[in-house]
């Protein structure tokens, strides 16, 4: 496992030619532009990964550039960092149809049947 902190999204592709093979992604974010920006650069190296690792830093979850890049994605794990979210969770109230997911992992995440809406 290697570990690259980037300053910049146009990095990415740089640090991603020293990886041989990429099978889980873990992207920690404050914003979903950035993540959004992060995925872009992903799907344009033409990455297959079994795995996608979101740890968001706020409310926004990106999970509408997740799966408009990759939406055959297999597995997901998700988890809210912050000190807000470790007790009381963070809200979802959407989340997109993956046709191909077999595993999602979420913690910390607040979910109701009659709040949340599949896409």
């Amino acid at each position: 496992m290697k570990c690259y902190h980037i300053d910049k999204d146009s990095y990415l592709l740089i640090a991603l030619k020293h990886c041989r093979i990429i099978s889980s992604v873990k992207i920690w974010f404050a914003d979903a532009t950035f993540a959004g920006k992060v995925l872009k650069k992903l799907k344009q190296a033409k990455i297959r990964m079994r795995c996608l690792d979101l740890y968001p830093y706020n409310t926004e979850k990106a999970l509408e550039q997740a799966f408009s890049s990759f939406p055959d994605l297999t597995g997901m794990t998700m988890r809210p960092h912050g000190q807000e979210y470790f007790w009381s969770g963070l809200d979802m109230y959407s989340f997109p149809k993956f046709t191909k997911m077999d595993t999602l992992m979420l913690d910390g995440f607040n979910i109701s049947e009659l709040h949340i809406k599949f896409y």
